[in-house]
């Protein structure tokens, strides 16, 4: 035997229930908190982090060796901070225009 029921009343029950069981909303300022850059949280971090990527010397010489080998881009100091584990490495950074171009030939428009 089916019951009728309204699905307007049945709709509004189960608002209310998901209501009842929600977290409250955070507020705006926890909002503003958690959205800040983290650079502006830890200042003197980001200080730190600077002073080590100007100390970072690469061999423009050895750089300079790997071109011929596919290697494109500019080579630039590289900190990776995970934790408490800091990595120094160079990298390469192939500036915008290359990345088009190269893009264009491979597939055309």
């Amino acid at each position: 035997m089916k019951r009728e029921i309204d699905i307007e009343q049945l709709l509004r029950w189960r608002m209310e229930r998901a209501e009842a069981r929600a977290p409250l909303a955070p507020s705006a300022a926890h909002l503003l908190e958690i959205a800040r850059p983290w650079w502006d949280a830890l200042p003197e971090r980001f200080e730190s982090y600077v002073r080590q990527l100007g100390a970072i010397r690469i061999s423009y010489g050895y750089a300079m060796s790997e071109l011929h080998h596919g290697h494109t881009g500019y080579p630039v100091p590289t900190l990776i901070a995970r934790g408490e584990e800091e990595l120094e490495s160079p990298a390469r950074v192939r500036p915008e225009k290359t990345l088009t171009a190269r893009r264009s030939r491979r597939w055309p428009t």
